[in-house]
């Protein structure tokens, strides 16, 4: 069993293998991935927020678009691919005739924002790249003030339940995150559209590799706990710190270095 959250619906699509100097497959490219499916949770659940919000008489359909107006993601995905929009439309109203759950609604949206933000960020600048996971690592941090449990929750929900971060977030966090996934999946599509070489594939798994012998080093072999969750019962906020501390120096590395990790944690293979 998995526990990233949402990446285990997604099977092998974000698995990426990566070897270290040790040549053994390292825990790096699941941790690095969790990030990317933080920024679903966040989307998904801004939908159902503000859905659950509008008025129940307008009926199902008025109160869908209604909802989606208040995010701008959606009105981006609206713009820029009808075809997806029209099939979360109509997905989404659906599980509310079926009577689906919370949950059920926001695992089920929280797959499909996945796909689209792993496709879009191989095409995004490297600018709106790096600011889409520097958000995420500020939502983290925001999550963890709010206990340790509480990040490890929103970190890997399927080990011991997650939570749903819009009841934790303030909400000009919320805001910053809703302005944040709109700007990295409209930037993809520009005129400044990024085109991944083999040779960005390259340098980034070069990149990695010293970053992780640093954390192996600076954790010992507690570092295996963010590839092994269901472990850590009681270390959780060693997992919440190790996790932060990987985005921590991506982010020291040249802005298009960066980028090219994010994309390459999440590329399809």
């Amino acid at each position: 069993m998995t526990y990233l959250p949402i990446i285990a619906l997604l099977g092998v699509l974000l698995i990426v293998v990566v070897y270290l100097v040790m040549r053994k497959r390292s825990p790096v490219m699941r941790l690095l991935s969790v990030a990317i499916a933080l920024a679903a949770v966040i989307a998904a659940g801004l939908f159902w927020h503000h859905q659950r919000g509008a008025p129940e008489q307008t009926g199902q359909t008025t109160q869908f678009d209604e909802a989606m107006a208040r995010v701008p993601l959606y009105q981006a995905i609206q713009e820029k691919d009808p075809a997806l929009w029209h099939h979360l439309r109509e997905q989404a109203l659906a599980m509310q005739r079926q009577g689906k759950s919370e949950q059920e609604q926001l695992d089920t949206l929280q797959q499909q924002i996945l796909r689209v933000s792993m496709l879009r960020l191989q095409q995004t600048p490297d600018a709106d790249a790096v600011a889409y996971m520097k958000a995420n690592m500020a939502q983290t941090a925001l999550m963890e003030k709010q206990g340790e449990d509480i990040c490890f929750r929103f970190l890997y929900p399927a080990v011991k339940g997650g939570v749903n971060p819009l009841r934790w977030l303030p909400p000009d966090a919320v805001a910053q995150r809703m302005k944040v996934d709109a700007q990295m999946y409209n930037a993809s599509f520009g005129a400044q559209k990024h085109t991944v070489t083999e040779d960005e594939r390259e340098q980034a798994h070069r990149d990695v590799q010293p970053i992780i012998r640093n954390l192996i080093q600076r954790y010992g072999d507690n570092f295996d706990l963010t590839a092994h969750p269901e472990r850590a019962v009681g270390q959780e906020a060693l997992v919440c710190d190790m996790v932060q501390a990987l985005w921590e120096e991506v982010f020291k590395l040249p802005e298009d270095r960066a980028a090219a990790i994010i994309r390459y944690s999440v590329a399809v293979k």
